[in-house]
């Protein structure tokens, strides 16, 4: 019983974020997202949020996500929507329903937000993930490119989240 109940979370929580997202879709699909170049400062006024880039990256702004690409790779930055009052929790749940390993994991703050640095393992392939906390959001930046760990660093370090 106690099985079936711990299933029925699982597959009611999915169908929460499922329909976060999708609603997100909609609304940013209808609200084109503006993304400005001003002295390698990039701000995803959709995403509500700035970001300083090294200028050997180009942007990609999807409207859900901001891909940013250079030879080495890429880096990318998403929004989640959370109903979880603070990062740890919205890790702890996320953790249970997801299928990776952890390996190091950091809580820093950046420009006064939560945010936890930590290195992740799927599908045979290593991550370098930040999650930074706003106001009902979870931002994801990430990169599966070991030679782009310094710049997604850099480039975490100056995320700026503009929302209210």
């Amino acid at each position: 019983m106690k099985n079936k109940n711990n299933n029925q979370r699982k597959i009611i929580a999915f169908l929460v974020v499922l329909i976060i997202i999708l609603f997100s879709l909609f609304y940013l699909k209808n609200s084109l997202p503006n993304l400005v170049l001003n002295n390698e400062t990039y701000s995803a006024n959709a995403l509500n949020f700035t970001v300083n880039v090294p200028s050997n990256f180009s942007a990609s702004d999807t409207g859900i996500t901001l891909i940013l690409k250079n030879d080495k790779g890429e880096i990318s930055i998403i929004r989640n929507g959370t109903q979880y009052k603070d990062l740890k929790s919205y890790l702890s749940a996320q953790d249970l329903d997801l299928d990776y390993v952890v390996q190091g994991m950091t809580e820093i703050k950046i420009n006064g937000s939560s945010a936890i640095s930590r290195t992740e393992i799927t599908g045979g392939k290593n991550l370098k993930l930040y999650y930074i906390y706003a106001p009902n959001s979870v931002y994801i930046l990430s990169t599966s490119s070991e030679d782009l760990y310094d710049e997604l660093d850099q480039i975490a370090a100056s995320f700026k989240y503009t929302g209210d």
